[in-house]
Order: structure tokens, then sequence, then C-alpha cells
């Protein structure tokens, strides 16, 4: 099986030797935006060919998705209107041989076979930083401790060494010595800035969505620029910052806090633009898509910083 998108004929196309119509688009275009196969030119410009390739892809994704996984996540069952966010995890990490990217470019029945191989489960993306992030479960109760707070910023250093050094729970790492405790910690403490941050600014929850909160999905949680132009900081660099600086900066940079899957549909132009394209006639998905991208964006439109904010060192 096959899954294809028609193009016009050839012949029905404008062509006078030097400049071409595209066959999806129909804009006249010179015919260095064609590419040439076995010395022929193709019916579509390279920006729809890649468009094409894009809706296929997606096409694939929902035919694997829907034959084997129900067309939903196995966590917490968001369905196909978030579509960008959905990936496939490995159950057995070590049998991985194959990734979405490797795959998609297979015929669907191929892709099909090799996915029943493979172990695979289908997750969205919230859910799949919960299975990989490493780490982040074991220090789940430092991290999250309510004695951390944006009112007690100077004793986060002391607080996490107490946790380490008294909790049974991580005993085993203290006995690595000073080194991996001082490496534990940095890691903690990243993870604690993110939090605070994210409960100051954006009263820890996902600005798009409002559903995925600090408390219970942390590393699903990320920063988003409403203004590209404006970004000069990945959270990587941000994070070794105060938590002042990270605050000023964010403001400043007009950041704003999404899920992985919020972030996923904003930054997915192709099928923000194509989606009635890639469900075809199925108007049930297709008006969930529409409801979900109103949400969104009316939410992210919506936000504004607040005037103030008390940070007690």
């Amino acid at each position: 099986m096959s899954i294809k998108i028609k193009n016009p004929r050839r012949n029905k196309l404008f062509n006078d030797g030097e400049r071409k119509e595209c066959g999806r688009c129909h804009k006249i275009k010179s015919h260095e935006y064609f590419r040439k196969r076995q010395g022929r030119l193709h019916s579509v410009c390279e920006k729809c060919r890649q468009i094409i390739k894009g809706i296929t892809n997606f096409k694939k994704q929902i035919k694997v998705i829907t034959d084997l996984f129900e067309k939903q996540c196995h966590n917490c069952h968001e369905g196909l209107q978030i579509l960008p966010a959905m990936q496939f995890h490995h159950l057995n990490p070590s049998s991985k041989n194959y990734t979405w990217r490797t795959l998609r470019a297979r015929n669907i029945d191929e892709i099909i076979r090799i996915i029943k191989n493979e172990n695979l489960q289908v997750l969205c993306k919230n859910c799949h930083a919960c299975e990989e992030v490493t780490n982040y479960d074991k220090f789940k109760e430092i991290i999250l401790s309510e004695k951390l707070s944006i009112n007690n910023i100077g004793e986060i250093d002391y607080l996490i060494y107490y946790e380490i050094k008294s909790n049974i729970k991580y005993k085993f790492d203290c006995r690595k010595g000073a080194q991996h405790r001082a490496r534990i910690k940095y890691r903690i403490k990243k993870w604690i800035k993110k939090r605070l941050v994210i409960e100051m600014l954006y009263d820890g929850v996902c600005i798009g969505c409002g559903n995925i909160k600090t408390k219970e999905n942390l590393p699903a949680l990320e920063f988003h620029h409403r203004n590209p132009e404006k970004k000069e900081f990945k959270w990587e660099k941000l994070s070794k910052h105060p938590i002042n600086n990270i605050i000023t900066i964010l403001k400043n940079e007009d950041c704003i806090c999404l899920c992985k899957n919020c972030h996923s549909l904003v930054h997915s132009v192709n099928f923000e633009q194509f989606y009635e394209e890639i469900f075809e006639m199925d108007t049930s998905s297709i008006n969930l898509v529409e409801e979900k991208y109103l949400i969104i964006k009316e939410n992210i439109h919506n936000f504004s910083f607040k005037n103030n904010y008390e940070i007690k060192k």
C-alpha cells in the first residue's frame, strides 16, 4: 500500500522553456525552482514538493497510529489533533534500530511491519518526556519539595546538600564522592530553577493549554519565544544564571511557558497550514485541530507578565 497525493498532468501546465507553472501553487516560476528527474522537470516546484512530502509523512503517521495504536497516546490518551507531537517510544531501548525520521521514507506496509517488530508504543511528547528524562524521577522529591520556594532562593544549595546527605534514598550516590555529589546538585538546581521560574512567571502551567503543571509533569514544560527575533538564550545556557537574571531575560525576550505538545503544534507550520488536506474527509479530526489551535493561539496572545515580582534572597 502506498500513500500518494495526485498532481496535475504535465501537459496542462504552462511552460515556455524558461518559466513553468507549478502544478500545486500554480505560480509561474523560473526553471531553477524545479527539480529534474530523468531529464524532465518535476510538475511542482521544490517548495511545493517539500510540502507534499511533509503531508505524505503525516498521512503515513496517521495510518500507523490508527492501525496499530488506537489513534491516541498510550498514557494520556491525547488524540490525533496533536499529530506533530506524537512519537514512537521503544519499550526496550537496546532494541532500537529505527527512528521515525529513518522510517517515514519507506513504503507504509514496510513501516507497519518494522514498527510491529520494534516493540513500540505511541506517546505524545509530554508523556515521552517523562519516560526519557534521566535522574528526574530519582530526585523528584527534592525538586518539587515545598521547602524550596521563591522566598528561600539563598537556601537552595543548603537544602539540596542536606537532602542528599540525610536521605537514605541517596546513600549510594553519596558514597561515590564529593565530585559526584556536586554533579547531582548541579542537575537538581537546574530543575529547581526551571520549576520556580515557571511557577513565578506562569503560575506553574502551560500557557497554551493550561493543563500541564510543574507538579505533575515538569519535564514536559519548556520556553517559547513569541517573537523569534528576540531569541538570544536557550535554556541550557540560561539555566546557569541566577533566578533573578533568568526572570529578567525571559521577560525581555518575551518568552512564555508551553508544554511540548503545544510547542510542537505552534512550530509545525506545515501541519497548521495543511491539516485539512492531511485529514482529508475526517471532519471530526479537522474540527478538533481547529479547536486546539484556537485555544492555544488565544491563550498565547492574551498572556501578559505581572508588573512586579518579589524575590527574597
